[in-house]
C-alpha cells in the first residue's frame, strides 16, 4: 500500500521529501503493534530505514502535532456549526 511511487532516478540523490502526518502515524502505529520489521515497512512506504527510525524517535512530538491538528479541526467544525445554528434561528 505505497503512498507514493519510488523512483530509481531519485533514489541516490539527496532530495528531501515531506512525509505526510498520516504516514508518520501509520509508521508509529505499526512499530507500536510489533510489526517492527523496518525492511518491510521501508518497502511499503518507500522510505529509508533512517527516516523510519527518526519518525519513531520523534514519536512524542508527532503525536502532539496530530492531537493539535485534530483538536483545531474539531474547533473549526464546532464554530461553523454554531454559525449555521445562529443564522437558522434569526
Amino acid at each position: 500500500m505505497p503512498y507514493w511511487k519510488c523512483s530509481k532516478a531519485t533514489e541516490h540523490s539527496k532530495v528531501r521529501k515531506n512525509v505526510p502526518l498520516n504516514v508518520k502515524l501509520d509508521v508509529i502505529k505499526r512499530l507500536d503493534r510489533g510489526n517492527g520489521n523496518v525492511d518491510i515497512m521501508r518497502r511499503a512506504f518507500c522510505l529509508s530505514t533512517s527516516t523510519i527510525r527518526s519518525i519513531y524517535l520523534q514519536k512524542n512530538k508527532i503525536m502532539k502535532a496530530a492531537e493539535l491538528t485534530i483538536r483545531s479541526a474539531s474547533l473549526f467544525w464546532e464554530a461553523s456549526n454554531n454559525e449555521q445554528d445562529e443564522t437558522s434561528l434569526a
